[in-house]
C-alpha cells in the first residue's frame, strides 16, 4: 500500500509540473505578445520626441546613425571595425557614417603608433559636446514621454529592464551592445 501511495504523489507532482509548465508557456506567450505590440509604438514615440522637438535642439545635421556613433565614442577611442561590429553593420557601411562626421568636424582619425594599419576614431572637443548634447537631449525625452508614471510603475520599469538586460548579455558584444547570434563576431548581419 505504500508503494501506491508513492506512485499516487508521484502522480500528482508530476501533474503540478506539468500545470506550472503549461501555465508559464501561456505567460510567455502573452508577454512576448505584449512586447511585440507595444515596443515598435514606444520606440516611434521616443524617436519622435527626441529627434523632432525643436525645443530640445536636435542637431539638424547628424542622423540617427551619426548620433548613435558620437554617443559610442564618447566612452573613448575606437576602430571602425569595433563600431562596425557594435553596430551591427559592415566596415564599408560604418565608414560612410564616419566619414560624416569626420566632414563635419566631430570625429578625427588617429594612426595607432605601434600598427600603422590600424587608424582609431575619437571625438573632437566639438564632437565629444554634440556627443554628450545628444544624451542629454535623449535623456530628457525619455523623461517626459515617461512622466505620467508613478514612482511604483517606475519602479516595474526599471525592474523589468533589469531583467531584461540579464538576457541581453547572452547577445551581446564585448562592449554591452545588442549583438544577436546571427551577427556575432562578423560585424555585419548574416
Amino acid at each position: 500500500m505504500a508503494r501506491t501511495i508513492r506512485f499516487i504523489e508521484s502522480n500528482e507532482e508530476e501533474r503540478i509540473e506539468h500545470q506550472k509548465s503549461a501555465h508559464h508557456e501561456k505567460v510567455l506567450r502573452y508577454t512576448a505578445d505584449q512586447m511585440i505590440s507595444v515596443l515598435p509604438h514606444m520606440m516611434r514615440a521616443f524617436k519622435q520626441m527626441a529627434h523632432g522637438d525643436r525645443r530640445r535642439g536636435r542637431p539638424s545635421d547628424l542622423g540617427v546613425s551619426q548620433m548613435v556613433a558620437l554617443h559610442m565614442l564618447l566612452g573613448g577611442k575606437h576602430l571602425n571595425s569595433e563600431l562596425a561590429l557594435r553596430f551591427n553593420v559592415t566596415n564599408p557601411t560604418m565608414s560612410r557614417i564616419v566619414d560624416g562626421l569626420v566632414d563635419k568636424g566631430y570625429v578625427e582619425r588617429e594612426p595607432d603608433a605601434r600598427d600603422r594599419r590600424k587608424v582609431y576614431l575619437k571625438l573632437t572637443e566639438t564632437g565629444a559636446r554634440m556627443g554628450r548634447h545628444k544624451h542629454d537631449q535623449e535623456r530628457g525625452a525619455l523623461a517626459d514621454f515617461l512622466s505620467p508614471l508613478t514612482e511604483e510603475q517606475l519602479n516595474d520599469v526599471v525592474r523589468a529592464f533589469g531583467h531584461i538586460k540579464t538576457l541581453l548579455s547572452e547577445y551581446s558584444g564585448e562592449h554591452g551592445m545588442f549583438c544577436p547570434p546571427w551577427g556575432r563576431g562578423r560585424g555585419r548581419r548574416g
